[in-house]
């Protein structure tokens, strides 16, 4: 809105309130609209010196999330040691690409799990799985000839909850 401060060129005001879509997050008000720097948030009182077009800023909300990525012993190397993702808007989760597990000699992979013992297996090298927070996955080998509930069983999540 344009707020004009009338005869007194010293006029304070109250910055109305701004509502947001769905999705979105108040910004607060400011004089430019490609400004960074706001001149007020909903409910400050300015002083206006003279007639002043204030614009509303608004933007789309989004989280960064991480996956801290670890490994066993038996894991020669791994692509990262973290991979990260960010939600926008109304998004509850975005997806990350796990990357190869390169064991070492006498290992067999089992695969990325959301602990380092026991644990839900998450999935195989390579695959794309949703997290809706900060996450720690832990690339897991065993050692050949050894028997364990890992190698015996495949889990599979799509969604890994914080």
């Amino acid at each position: 809105p344009r707020i004009t401060p009338g005869k007194d060129p010293r006029r304070q005001i109250t910055l109305p309130t701004i509502t947001a879509n769905n999705g979105y997050k108040v910004l607060g008000w400011y004089t430019n609209i490609s400004d960074d720097n706001a001149v007020g948030q909903p409910g400050d009182t300015i002083t206006l010196t003279n007639n002043t077009a204030l614009y509303a800023k608004v933007e789309l909300n989004s989280t960064k999330y991480t996956a801290t990525l670890e490994k066993d012993d038996g894991v020669s190397s791994i692509e990262n040691t973290s991979l990260s993702c960010t939600i926008s808007g109304n998004d509850s989760s975005c997806q990350i690409t796990l990357p190869t597990i390169n064991a070492k000699d006498g290992y067999t992979v089992l695969g990325w799990y959301n602990t380092s013992t026991g644990g839900t297996r998450v999935d195989e090298n390579g695959y794309t799985v949703s997290i809706n927070g900060d996450v720690t996955l832990y690339a897991r080998t065993q050692k050949d000839g050894t028997t364990t509930q890992e190698n015996k069983t495949k889990y599979i999540v799509t969604k890994i909850n914080k």
